[in-house]
């Protein structure tokens, strides 16, 4: 989007206004002409115009800047979902390592109250 600020519009318009006044000065009643009130009105509603453009770029603006924002933030939850992935592959292997351990612990404790026994008979 292109920033046009109000006043070159307005400038613009005017000048376009200025084109059309010059080309059919037809007098009306009050001795008035024709472009004198056409430009007068065209230039209240092209102004009109020009603001809403504005404002429509702003909008615009505003609403890019909230996209952008969500674009990253899914971004983050897809790098978020990405390290949870990670960590509970971790967790898993450590549990397994966890399990195997308690295993030989316990054939180990099994191994000392055998050699125990086999010395008190």
């Amino acid at each position: 989007g292109v920033d046009v600020s109000l006043a070159t519009i307005s400038e613009f318009l005017k000048f376009n206004a200025q084109k059309r006044y010059r080309r059919r000065k037809r007098p009306l009643e009050d001795g008035k002409t024709k472009a004198d009130s056409d430009a007068g009105v065209l230039m209240c509603g092209t102004y009109a115009q020009a603001k809403k453009i504005i404002d429509l770029e702003q909008e615009n603006k505003k609403l890019r800047h909230k996209l952008e924002a969500a674009e990253k933030q899914e971004q983050e939850n897809i790098e978020l979902k990405v390290q949870v992935g990670t960590l509970s592959s971790q967790v898993d292997t450590l549990m397994e390592q966890v399990t195997a351990l308690q295993d030989l612990i316990q054939e180990q404790q099994m191994g000392i109250v055998v050699r125990g026994r086999q010395r008190l008979a």
